[in-house]
């Protein structure tokens, strides 16, 4: 067996990172849970879900053995004081208002295959070893760390794959611009992505993502989810030109009792303080960043208080502005969405944290939301093969909204942008 060190890979040095085991035609290549978990954690995410996670965004739920994942919300009690009674008369009053709900899953899978030939070309095939070891990736230590960068990328096209799943998987945009050809990649691309978020007629996808479970309250008319963004409001630039404090309060005057305390108040979580996060498509984004640039005039003080409701320091987080103390979060999967659907959306999301639950049967990470175990991969170094590598993972997974009361959310869809 040969053993790539995870020093290689930028993790601990004393441990293994990937194990090459041989029986001679296979090379069988597995990657320590905790290293790819770890690869995933460091790699596997481009667009703003560690910033999301950082500030707990997302709830973790883990798939029980019927495919179904458990949620349960817990809210305090209403109205539990009453006059004293008379001696030993026990009349207990007010309950604690518990929801428990269930996360439907269904399963997804990847399939990949890499011939060596990708390795082969000038000093790079020079790391192989000579006749048929050029097929042959655990030739030679420096082979063994190439794979270690190939493993890295897998996991970075694998945790991005999931992120658009678990955002907009079965949107219905996305069949629209299939149906009338206005999405905005090639085509090639194109079928792979609508694969991967809609499926087939004999495979189709069963399970909704985050925003499409909004998109669908919104239209069925759910208060609280029907906050319109004018088009008044929208320039031909596709910027946001209305009154962006104003459409903050709106969303927060339109949520439920205990979310609009929240944000205006606070709660404490542990020993910390947390408020809802405002989730916001860049256009707004940018817009709130011009006011608190335009309106400052060079006061600290001024500008300490519009980002944090206090005089205090601001602590602040790529990609993150604070409104009284909220979290400004540039709504970055919505652009992304935007670009490969050929759609202009704008939208703004006021959220407690945990309230979008994500559930996979695997393992899932502190501080990130990407499956990683369970892949498997293989060389297969006999004809016809010819050292072509094989990489295969299978899982469960669904989303949902932990409580529908303590989200609030705004929106305005161009769907042929």
């Amino acid at each position: 067996m040969i053993t790539v060190p995870q020093g290689a890979f930028g993790f601990d040095p004393a441990q293994p990172a990937v194990e090459i085991d041989s029986n001679g035609s296979s090379n069988f290549i597995r990657v320590k849970t905790g290293a790819w978990l770890n690869i995933f954690q460091r790699q596997g995410v481009e667009l703003s879900s560690i910033t999301n996670n950082e500030l707990g965004l997302f709830s973790m739920l883990k798939v029980d053995n019927y495919g179904k994942a458990k949620f349960q919300s817990i809210k305090p009690a209403y109205h539990l004081f009453r006059p004293r009674q008379n001696g030993c008369v026990w009349s207990p009053n007010g309950k604690i208002r518990t929801g428990l709900g269930d996360i439907n899953t269904s399963p997804i899978e990847y399939q990949g295959e890499q011939c060596p030939d990708a390795y082969w070309g000038d000093c790079m095939e020079s790391l192989f070893t000579e006749g048929n070891g050029v097929r042959d990736l655990k030739g030679s230590p420096e082979l063994q760390k190439l794979l270690g960068v190939t493993l890295s990328t897998l996991a970075t096209g694998l945790g991005n794959s999931f992120h658009e799943l678990a955002a907009f998987g079965l949107h219905p945009l996305i069949t629209d611009a299939d149906t009338n050809g206005t999405f905005a990649v090639d085509e090639d691309r194109w079928e792979d992505f609508y694969g991967q978020m809609v499926g087939s007629a004999d495979r189709p996808n069963e399970t909704s993502g985050i925003v499409t479970l909004l998109d669908a309250l919104a239209d069925a008319g759910e208060s609280g989810y029907d906050i319109d963004i004018p088009d008044a409001d929208i320039d031909a630039n596709d910027n946001y030109t209305g009154d962006i404090i104003a459409l903050f309060e709106a969303i927060i005057s339109h949520a439920k009792f205990e979310l609009r305390t929240a944000a205006r108040n606070g709660v404490m979580i542990g020993s910390a303080k947390r408020y809802p996060i405002m989730l916001c498509t860049d256009a707004e984004f940018r817009a709130y960043e011009q006011y608190l640039l335009s309106n400052s005039n060079g006061n600290d003080y001024m500008l300490n208080f519009q980002l944090m409701g206090t005089d205090g320091t601001m602590r602040m987080l790529p990609g993150v502005l604070n409104y009284k103390g909220i979290p400004i979060v540039r709504w970055d999967e919505s652009a992304y969405f935007d670009e490969i659907v050929g759609t202009k959306c704008h939208r703004v999301c006021l959220v407690m944290p945990g309230t979008f639950g994500i559930a996979t049967d695997v393992m899932n990470l502190p501080g990130a939301w990407n499956p990683g175990t369970g892949l498997r991969i293989t060389q297969r170094l006999e004809a016809p093969y010819n050292g072509k590598i094989y990489m295969d993972t299978t899982f469960r997974w669904g989303t949902a909204l932990a409580d529908k009361d303590f989200c609030v959310y705004a929106r305005n869809l161009s769907p042929n942008a």
